[in-house]
């Protein structure tokens, strides 16, 4: 997805074409009607295919994600993400998972942030740490946001409302596991992911966040249902804080991660999650998911001066700070 410039693609291309596998990689490229002239196809030669699609010039990454399915012919999608790199086997490894039953597989995710950002590390915890730190196959109930590989058939039945559910992939999963799907994590496919390390983009990123989350979620709710989500949700920090502790010291991580230094800024993000929730039950979505939307698209913008040299090239990095 490119809803900018292309130059902030290329460390993310330059990870796909050292897939072992780049040869039987299908990619297709969403972007604006302002960003046609600016994609450079000889990037793509050594894939399978190559295809663009233009949207229009505000889309989402639903729409995205979306317009993509739509001519997409390969058996297994994703999205990649623009502030993530990946390691050479991940396609490899993710396509060989995907002979079995699963419905989905899920990388491993690990934080790709420089180490002093506390805000990163307590992002990355709340998002990812149910996929953080495996050492073997096994099977989930759900796959990480925006980096979740999907069999093109899970995805059929919901061709004609897929930018809807892909609004909310924890929804999507619930969607699929009540059909009987089954998902698994993959070790040996790692994903590097670079989260919001500005503190104040933080905050606002885990409330509208739970909003979002939320708001897909009631819609399937009656009343009664919703006011017992939001009686229960104080609650919520405490259990999420809990669960990533046992997760941490499960798989020995929890000195890697730095818990104990991440600790206040995790609690207060929590806590802000929550919150959103609350009003992502009774509220409108459509304010909440724009701005969300603009903390997705624009990774960019949230992170320190130190990661965003990780998310582009070191030419671009220069001439965008002069």
């Amino acid at each position: 997805m490119m809803p900018y410039s292309f130059e902030r693609l290329r460390n993310t291309i330059a990870s796909l074409r050292a897939q072992t596998i780049r040869e039987q990689i299908e990619v297709i490229l969403a972007h604006g009607p302002d960003g046609a002239s600016e994609v450079d196809a000889t990037q793509f030669r050594e894939f399978h295919s190559f295809h663009r699609v233009q949207l229009h010039k505000h889309f989402h990454l639903e729409e995205a994600f979306a317009a993509g399915f739509a001519v997409a012919t390969a058996p297994v999608v994703t999205y990649v993400e623009d502030h993530v790199t990946i390691n050479a086997e991940w396609a490899e490894a993710l396509v060989e998972a995907h002979r079995g039953p699963w419905v989905l597989v899920a990388p491993a995710m690990e934080n790709g942030n420089d180490l002093e950002s506390r805000t990163a590390r307590a992002l990355f915890l709340i998002a990812f740490v149910e996929w953080y730190g495996h050492d073997r196959q096994c099977q989930i109930s759900s796959g990480p946001g925006h980096n979740t590989t999907y069999k093109r058939a899970a995805l059929e039945p919901y061709r004609e409302r897929l930018s809807e559910v892909y609004g909310s992939e924890r929804n999507l999963c619930y969607l699929l596991e009540a059909n009987g799907g089954k998902m698994l994590i993959e070790p040996c496919a790692v994903t590097r992911h670079v989260n919001i390390s500005k503190v104040r983009a933080g905050l606002a990123h885990a409330y509208y966040g739970g909003k979002v989350f939320a708001a897909h979620r009631a819609s399937a709710m009656c009343r009664l249902e919703k006011l017992g989500r939001t009686l229960l949700a104080p609650a919520i920090p405490i259990l999420q804080l809990s669960k990533i502790i046992r997760i941490l010291l499960a798989r020995r991580k929890f000195a890697e991660i730095g818990l104990i230094s991440v600790l206040p800024s995790l609690i207060v993000n929590l806590a802000l999650h929550a919150i959103g929730e609350v009003a992502g039950y009774w509220g409108d979505i459509d304010s909440a998911t724009k701005i969300y939307q603009r903390f997705e698209m624009d990774r960019l913008s949230s992170v320190t001066e130190k990661d965003r040299a990780l998310l582009v090239p070191q030419k671009s990095a220069a001439s965008n700070s002069a």
